[in-house]
């Protein structure tokens, strides 16, 4: 259950001391020693984040997306040092597009619309020399992405609309049954006139269409599209089809053994590179594929890198794509060429991410555990195998949070003392730490299994304020077990048919190493994650008894209600490869319910009321399970929520709740009434 966060689950800090590029300046006057404050949970949803870069046709402007709590708003760099709001107000506006001439932007935004029929999302223009955006579509389909035609006079649109009287709320208003799997919303692709926001619709389809690309040309379209998402085979029959522009006839380009997906047009229209991976396979690494538009077989390109190819995008000669993919706890950008040859360009510790390409330019963001997000252009390398000399070009202000004791952090290694598998995650130590001295320790397991603990700037993560903890005196282990992300398919394969065994051995044992350390008090600890973490951490205290306290997070404790009740059964045929009624035993022996009388922590359960990824039930078979075994628990839902919280209100909630619970169960715990770190047999 690798969550969508944008950007997946990050965990790291920030230093108290900020390096220079990021200070105000200091006053001449002499200043007595600055008395840092306690972060509190507030206080870590301060810090804006980056969404998005994209170069200006010329490469001489940058925009950017910045994202807080009250909305997202677009942003321009000019590569001096010079930044200016384009957009502001509580709204989100996204997916921005230059024009071709680079005079305009085109994005999408939920703002006040016109009419009141309108869909949600619209599409609006803005001058990008500033000024007031002007509403360009006013139609009853919701825009889902777009980009421009290269005649900078029309847009193209992907957008989704209700599907005659099968909408889930008009069952709801109408006191109707409801089909499962049947169709309730039409894709379509529609060309949007410029200025005057006429739509013509050009192809409508049953099957959702998640992506888009227009040929440089002008005359075709490239897209992905895939079996309805609410049948069990939808998520990994993706296909890669074309459009006609002038026909409006529609041939497949890719499909096969490949779950294809994300194509996108090289410069000079000769090529589509795509995403791919063998269906029904989660652990197969998603490589990138290039294939001729006119047709024939499909090259894999990134054969040779073994991690998941996360953003691509082509090199102005067409002869190379640029990507971003894991490397350990770091994502790097590197370039492929068309015939397979991987150079990395920037491997700058921390995270590379959301980059742009244009002319001789490249624009990225990039963060690291000691600095926040930030965006940064380089000129494109002339000679082969040199490196990317970026320059920092936004320098945004993050204001309160300078003056906030936060806590360190720094990676660790350890071995698995049963196989020796060498692994590594993250420690993070109280502001005030002193070594030779043990704390509490919390364990922060990340979902997935392929999560990931990275090297990004988070001071939270769903709903655990991992500041806060360190700042109430915490020890906070975050580790990267098998399974995981950054280390390669076999890393990742490693848990195949054995959830609970050795990637629960991983965390133990690296918990044991912080013990012998003498950097943890072994009396007082507690574990908590979120989807596989909160099944991790069901696992960890139905088997040992060393945590005094665990915090569940919307946890799949029961296998088989998991496959039953989740969107994405085939997942978990992915895992264990075979059903719940052809492995009956295998699933039994890896729930952490078949072994839930063994509990003797303080369990606090939390769950979306509205979770369609693991059933909210599983958290109901749990909650009633400890209660009838005595254990102190509680069963928290959060209302209008899916898999993760969103609501800041919600997430503020969550945190509160998780403090409380560990600081009354661990951090004030009596250290004279030890437990035992006695494991349980892990079969029936």
């Amino acid at each position: 259950m690798k969550t969508p966060f944008r950007f997946f689950l990050l965990f790291a800090i920030l230093f108290p001391i900020v390096p220079a590029h990021c200070q105000k300046p200091i006053s001449p006057a002499p200043a007595a020693p600055v008395q840092l404050a306690k972060p509190t949970i507030d206080d870590l949803f301060l810090m804006q984040n980056l969404t998005a870069t994209l170069l200006s046709p010329d490469g001489k402007s940058t925009l950017f997306m910045i994202q807080s709590d009250s909305g997202v708003n677009l942003w321009i760099a000019d590569g001096s040092g010079g930044t200016r709001a384009l957009t502001s107000g509580n709204q989100v506006d996204e997916n921005p597009r230059w024009s071709p001439d680079g005079q305009w932007l085109a994005f999408k935004s939920d703002r006040s619309r016109k009419p009141e029929t309108a869909g949600w999302h619209q599409i609006w223009l803005v001058s990008a020399a500033g000024g007031e955006a002007t509403q360009l579509t006013r139609e009853t389909f919701d825009v889902r992405t777009l980009a421009w035609m290269p005649d900078g006079k029309r847009i193209v649109v992907l957008a989704s609309q209700k599907a005659g009287d099968t909408d889930k709320d008009q069952f709801a208003q109408n006191n109707q049954p409801e089909v499962v799997g049947s169709t309730r919303e039409d894709y379509c692709i529609f060309l949007v006139s410029v200025p005057e926001g006429k739509a013509d619709l050009l192809y409508k389809s049953a099957r959702p269409i998640t992506s888009f690309s227009v040929s440089p040309k002008g005359d075709e379209i490239a897209f992905a599209d895939q079996a309805n998402w609410r049948e069990p085979e939808g998520r990994f029959h993706s296909v890669v089809k074309i459009l006609s522009i002038s026909t409006e006839k529609v041939r497949t380009l890719s499909g096969g053994e490949l779950s294809s997906s994300g194509p996108v047009y090289s410069p000079d229209a000769n090529w589509i590179a795509f995403q791919g991976r063998p269906q029904k396979n989660w652990t197969a690494n998603q490589s990138l594929y290039v294939i001729p538009a006119s047709g024939r077989a499909a090259s894999q390109i990134a054969r040779d890198f073994d991690e998941d190819v996360m953003q691509y995008m082509w090199a102005p000669d067409s002869k190379n794509v640029y990507f971003t993919g894991a490397h350990g706890m770091d994502i790097a950008l590197f370039r492929v060429s068309v015939d397979g040859k991987i150079t990395p360009i920037y491997t700058e510790q921390g995270i590379t991410r959301a980059f742009s390409v244009a002319g001789n330019k490249i624009s990225f963001v990039h963060e690291s555990p000691s600095d926040p997000s930030n965006v940064f252009l380089a000129s494109i390398p002339t000679q082969a195998g040199t490196m990317l000399d970026a320059k920092q070009i936004t320098d945004l202000n993050y204001g309160k949070l300078r003056s906030l004791a936060f806590g360190k952090i720094q990676t660790i290694h350890w071995k698995n003392k049963s196989d020796g598998l060498k692994l590594e995650g993250q420690l993070l130590t109280p502001p005030d730490y002193q070594p030779g001295r043990s704390y509490p320790l919390l364990v922060v397991l990340h979902g997935g299994p392929n999560g990931q603990v990275n090297n990004g700037f988070v001071l939270r993560t769903e709903l655990y304020p991992l500041q806060v903890f360190a700042a109430e005196g915490y020890v906070v282990f975050l580790p990267n077990p098998r399974g995981s992300d950054g280390y390669g398919q076999k890393f990742r394969e490693m848990v195949r048919k054995d959830w609970g065994g050795a990637d629960f051995q991983d965390i133990q044992s690296g918990v044991d190493d912080l013990i012998s350390r003498g950097i943890v008090d072994k009396n007082r600890m507690g574990i908590m994650g979120w989807s596989y973490g909160g099944y991790l951490t069901a696992w960890a205290v139905t088997h040992t008894d060393r945590f005094r306290a665990a915090s569940v997070g919307a946890g799949p404790v029961d296998l088989f209600t998991m496959y039953g009740g989740t969107d994405i059964p085939e997942f978990m045929e992915s895992y264990f490869g075979a059903t719940p009624w052809t492995a009956t035993q295998l699933y039994l022996s890896h729930s952490p319910m078949a072994y839930v009388d063994r509990v003797k922590a303080a369990t606090l359960i939390q769950h979306g009321a509205g979770d369609g990824r693991v059933p909210t039930s599983i958290s109901y078979e749990l909650y009633h399970a400890l209660k009838a075994n005595g254990v102190d628990c509680e069963l928290i839902l959060y209302p209008d929520t899916w898999h993760n919280v969103g609501s800041p209100k919600l997430v503020r909630d969550g945190m509160r709740r998780n403090l409380d619970w560990f600081n009354h169960y661990v951090r004030n715990a009596a250290t004279g009434t030890s437990s035992s770190s006695k494991e349980t047999p892990s079969n029936p």
